[in-house]
């Protein structure tokens, strides 16, 4: 059940974000960065159906090449099944994520985090899902509380890593922390 939960959130969330080659980078904002929520979340409901989804406004993007190589990383959860989605598009080593390829994450603080692709397809992007029936709450309040220093991500053809910002990891804790106060 748990797989045909990840397919359709994954399917849902794949359509919101464009696929190519390379990473869009966003245009820069001017002035300081805002953690607020409604800066970095947008909800959409469906009160017909009594369902809403939210998501990360945009992609944040980790590249220092212009979006030739790094990834993408958008974040949204879906009320019907009370789950936070990870999704990281990788651009530079691979089109595909497979099943059982990791994201290995190193924090500011030198501890270390290890996530599996939650799916069983062959995908552009990999996704890891928390909360819910999916659980990992131990592993989401650790992305919602410590500054990420570097993620490495594996693919079918090798791996790429990329060291994050403070901004860029402020941006990512705080994305999941909205999308968890929902």
């Amino acid at each position: 059940m748990k797989k045909s939960i990840l397919i359709l959130l994954s399917i849902i969330f794949l359509g919101t974000y464009k696929c190519s080659e390379t990473l869009e980078i966003p245009d820069p904002k001017t002035g300081p960065i805002s953690y607020e929520c409604e800066d970095l979340i947008k909800t959409r409901a469906d009160t017909t159906l009594d369902y809403s989804f939210s998501m990360s406004k945009n992609q944040l993007v980790i590249s220092d090449d212009g979006g030739k190589t790094g990834f993408g990383i958008g974040c949204s959860r879906f009320g019907v099944t009370n789950s936070i989605l990870i999704m990281i598009k990788v651009v530079g080593a691979g089109r595909h994520i497979d099943e059982g390829n990791v994201v290995d994450i190193l924090f500011r603080d030198g501890t270390r985090l290890t996530l599996s692709n939650g799916s069983s397809t062959r995908a552009v992007r990999l996704g890891i899902c928390f909360g819910g029936v999916f659980q990992k709450n131990k592993e989401l309040n650790e992305l919602t509380t410590k500054e990420i220093e570097i993620m490495q991500v594996w693919t079918n053809k090798g791996y790429i890593i990329k060291g994050f910002s403070s901004e860029q990891s402020k941006i990512l804790m705080n994305t999941l922390k909205c999308l968890s106060q929902l």
